[in-house]
């Protein structure tokens, strides 16, 4: 049987489930044109320390860096007096991730936990989960666990998440997957 699934843009082979039909080509978006997904952004309490895991840990690719102040980030953010600096990092094959300090008002750190509604996280794809797991262990980024494997029948994934200076989680995750033959 085939686990690859050709009307489904991936790196990755997909099970086909031949009870579910497969999606047709989806209906043109009248809001969501050519280019999506453009960036992901992340609040920081300090550009700077997050900078060295994201940039010079991780190895993202600082190509942006601006500041933004006024009546229009404020009336964007529904705050008063906001001043905001953004680094846009990069990652091929990737949105990019803009690091967002608010520089005023100044922040609450979120107390948001793995499943707790409104939390979220980005995944970063590794070809050696136990060496990139680690090298940053070593440089001492906090993980939530050791890595773990999940069987999906079709392939072996292995996954890790670790938290950056804030508590804010990011997983590593093995690519390409482990397939079974």
């Amino acid at each position: 049987m085939s686990t690859q699934n050709r009307s489904f843009q991936s790196s990755f082979p997909i099970p086909r489930n031949e009870a579910v039909k497969p999606l047709q080509d989806p209906l043109p978006s009248p809001i969501l044109h050519e280019r999506t997904g453009t960036h992901v952004s992340v609040t920081v309490s300090d550009m700077d320390r997050s900078l060295v895991l994201c940039r010079d840990m991780l190895g993202l690719k600082e190509v942006e860096r601006h500041r933004l102040e006024g009546d229009g980030i404020s009336k964007m953010a529904g705050k008063d007096s906001v001043v905001m600096e953004v680094v846009r990092l990069v990652a091929p094959e990737m949105a990019g991730i803009d690091l967002q300090q608010y520089l005023e008002p100044e922040g609450k750190v979120s107390d948001a936990k793995l499943g707790d509604v409104g939390h979220s996280h980005i995944c970063f794809g590794v070809p050696n989960l136990a060496q990139a797991y680690q090298d940053l262990r070593e440089k001492g980024v906090k993980f939530v666990s050791e890595p773990v494997s999940f069987d999906l029948g079709w392939a072996i994934v292995h996954v890790v998440f670790f938290e950056d200076p804030d508590g804010y989680v990011l997983e590593l995750m093995q690519v390409p997957y482990e397939t079974k033959v």
